[in-house]
């Protein structure tokens, strides 16, 4: 095959196949369990956290920012997603926030239902999503008959790659209006806490 025909094939690929996706639980090495707490002290962390909720306030008010933050805002849900952008961000970053965002809900009363991988052949790349989702632990209240604490609501974090290039990051909340349960806290009240500052 020339260099013409597999130009070409990239542009218009025949015979473009998506297979069902693949799941697998979602596991850390230990070297990269290492890399993400070394990464999570370093004064890079803070500073883009710090960036971050800085373009999360700007996005609320229509202002543009280089992070150019999507906004999802919705009576039950309400989210984020951040596109990945090589000026802005290491290739690792993503995985090192979403693992961040996931350990910062597990220490105020959340407990992770979800962990998985999933990999997804689409014929002209390999879509790859790593995703937690975290619900508040209420059984205790449950059992003593008590109003159910739903917190933030119910958590997704996602990352999505396509051939292990970083595409965007998800943060998404939703929330339940039942009378069984408390009323939600506020998204923003949820991002201070995943984007907070470690003094």
């Amino acid at each position: 095959m020339n260099f013409a025909e597999k130009i070409l094939n990239k542009i218009f690929p025949k015979n473009q196949v998506s297979h069902p996706p693949q799941k697998f639980r979602l596991s850390r090495t230990e070297q990269e369990i290492q890399l993400q707490k070394y990464w999570e002290k370093s004064e890079r962390s803070q500073k883009l956290l710090e960036e971050l909720e800085n373009a999360y306030q700007l996005s609320k008010v229509n202002i543009k920012n280089e992070y150019n933050l999507h906004l999802l805002q919705t009576p039950t849900a309400n989210g984020i997603a951040l596109s990945f952008q090589e000026n802005l961000f290491d290739k690792e970053e993503f995985q090192y926030l979403l693992d961040l965002f996931k350990n910062r809900l597990l220490t105020i009363g959340y407990s992770l239902q979800v962990s998985e991988k999933i990999l997804e052949d689409k014929g002209s790349f390999v879509l790859i999503k790593e995703k937690y989702y975290l619900k508040p632990s209420i059984f205790q209240q449950i059992k003593n008959q008590e109003k159910a604490n739903q917190r933030y609501g119910n958590i997704t974090l996602e990352v999505t790659w396509t051939d292990q290039a970083p595409q965007y990051l998800k943060i998404l909340s939703t929330i339940y209006f039942d009378r069984n349960f408390t009323e939600a806290k506020t998204f923003e009240d949820l991002l201070e806490i995943l984007f907070m500052i470690e003094k």
